[in-house]
């Protein structure tokens, strides 16, 4: 709107100064028209420039500039934009696309992209804001920021990905870990009692994914239990089942039409499964997670952690397993539990770690767990609480073997297996220290 000239009352030169004020009168009437005048060119220049819509600084421009700057041989100056000219991110890669060739596209520099959750190499199934920082063309790093607020970094080395996608995790979001992990494994090797988060926290929530052991840290979680399963391609992976149909659906939270095994399946293509959106929406984007990064997870939360072995293990496999612990100088925060097969293979490699037996109390089982015993070791008997009777409690006491239980998620559970002095309970979900605090009126 432009500016509409006033009427004024003139100053009276032949009244006082408190009868000017009165009347209304400001200034003599050329003062006015003078003030008026400015106002009014400058209401003008600024109409004609909100409606000028010519760039001042043409492409042609911009690229005559550039290349008179290379020419001057300036080391510090960033030719490529950081975004747009409306501010949108440089590159879009679309559900066909990858991430990867965007950037090799551009090449070196610091710019911004986009990718949608569709991407076969995008981090998860989440639309992502990515910050791209290639030293050259062929070679540096990535940041993406999905929807949720997640963070991940990956490298590009040689044009092609290093490692996968890693997943920050604020080192703000929780406790002190110097206080929670304890590199002499105190925590395991003593008579207090252990309360263990079962596949992470899962109460009608995913289980074994990062979700999972997040949650059970925030839930104030010092101890976390998950199991190795092996892809195809014998890489070691966190999951319960033989298959992957009761935990994964496809990416369109449709359910897996048919029986799939994790043997099956190679990493990369386990990877294109979501195993989070089977609880809800809110959990879309879990992706199943290797043994590295489960480690490297926890030990980024501060958790210790007990590794069932699901499948059989061979001396190769207890290798492997050994080797990423010592990766992450983990080794002191493990306990392994499983069946006596895998248990006896994995006491020859690691001799002095804790181990769990998971079995139900017979003569047979007390005498497997004998066998356990290296002379370096504390083997426990890991049995489930539903079943466990007074004459198992006191068989697995006078063996001389401590006693834990699984999957105590009740009251009643918890009392029950706290009537047995226990050594750990494990649970799904259930606030085990909060109960205590309860009933014994801490």
């Amino acid at each position: 709107m432009a500016y509409a000239k006033q009427t004024w009352v003139p100053y009276d030169e032949n009244k006082s100064e408190e009868e000017n004020i009165k009347s209304g009168a400001v200034g003599t009437a050329e003062r006015m028209n003078h003030i008026e005048d400015g106002i009014k060119t400058t209401d003008n220049d600024f109409t004609s420039h909100k409606s000028d819509t010519v760039s001042h600084v043409t492409k042609t421009d911009r690229d005559k500039w550039d290349a008179k700057l290379q020419a001057s041989n300036v080391t510090n100056y960033q030719k490529k934009k950081v975004t747009n000219d409306d501010g949108t991110a440089l590159f879009k890669a679309g559900d066909t696309d990858t991430i990867l060739a965007k950037i090799i596209e551009i090449g070196a520099g610091n710019y911004t992209g986009e990718g949608t959750g569709k991407t076969s190499d995008s981090p998860n199934t989440n639309n992502v804001r990515l910050f791209v920082n290639m030293v050259v063309s062929s070679a540096g790093s990535v940041i993406a920021i999905d929807s949720q607020g997640n963070l991940f970094t990956r490298a590009v080395s040689g044009s092609v990905w290093r490692g996968e996608w890693q997943e920050y995790v604020p080192k703000t979001m929780f406790d002190d870990l110097s206080s929670k992990v304890n590199a002499n494994s105190s925590n395991f090797n003593n008579n207090q009692l252990k309360v263990v988060l079962h596949r992470g926290f899962n109460n009608n929530s995913p289980e074994n994914v990062a979700y999972s052991f997040k949650k059970a840290k925030k839930q104030g979680a010092l101890i976390v239990e998950s199991d190795i399963s092996y892809t195809k391609d014998n890489v070691p992976v966190m999951l319960h089942d033989e298959t992957i149909n009761r935990t994964a659906r496809n990416d369109d939270g449709s359910e897996i039409a048919t029986p799939t095994k994790i043997l099956d399946l190679t990493l990369a293509q386990a990877k294109t499964y979501d195993f989070g959106i089977a609880w809800g929406t809110q959990y879309k984007g879990q992706r199943i997670l290797t043994l590295d990064e489960f480690i490297l997870l926890c030990k980024r939360l501060g958790l210790n952690i007990y590794l069932e072995l699901k499948e059989s293990v061979n001396g190769p496999r207890c290798q492997m397993i050994l080797d990423i612990l010592n990766k992450y100088d983990y080794y002191n925060n493990i306990v392994f539990v499983g069946s006596f097969y895998n248990l006896n293979i994995m006491k020859s490699y690691a001799p002095d770690v804790r181990i769990g037996y998971v079995t139900n109390v017979t003569d047979a089982a007390l005498e497997n767990a004998a066998k356990l015993r290296t002379g370096k070791n504390e083997v426990f008997i890991n049995t489930n609480i539903s079943t466990l009777t007074d004459e198992g409690a006191q068989k697995v006491a006078d063996q001389g073997f401590g006693l834990e239980v699984w999957t105590a998620d009740t009251a009643a559970l918890v009392d029950k297996a706290l009537n047995y002095n226990v050594l750990g309970i494990a649970t799904n979900f259930y606030d085990v220290v909060g109960h205590l605090i309860d009933r014994d009126g801490i």
